[in-house]
């Protein structure tokens, strides 16, 4: 008796190591480009993080990237001067930024302070 329940548990703790092994997701390596939309031409640094994570990367100097994710993630790609997009973690990704053409007001920077350009 004592000899089926010990082959009972040991099946059922084999199943149940099986079972969490499907539920976890898939980690996939996402690599790809980043690039101007106007000209196409690379970013270097832009930055590509996995949304709601600490896990990111900044791109080289063709643009490239690599990052490990989940298949269900989202990437959060930004870069200074240009709009930032979410995009669905696949394997291969090419992303055409476009810049930002909101205007920024003039800062001149002093050696004690700034002030706006209009002001100086």
């Amino acid at each position: 008796m004592t000899g089926r329940c010990s082959i009972k548990r040991a099946l059922l703790m084999v199943l149940l190591m099986l079972g969490t092994l499907a539920v976890q997701a898939q980690q996939i390596t996402v690599k790809g480009v980043i690039r101007d939309a106007t000209d196409n031409s690379p970013i270097p640094g832009a930055s590509v993080v996995v949304k709601n994570t600490t896990k990111g990367t900044i791109t080289d100097y063709e643009g490239q990237f690599s990052i490990v994710a989940n298949e269900n993630d989202v990437l959060l790609i930004s870069f200074i001067g240009y709009v930032s997009q979410e995009i669905a973690a696949t394997d291969n990704v090419q992303i055409l930024l476009e810049s930002d053409t909101r205007e920024l007001d003039d800062v001149v920077v002093i050696g004690y302070g700034t002030v706006k350009k209009s002001d100086a």
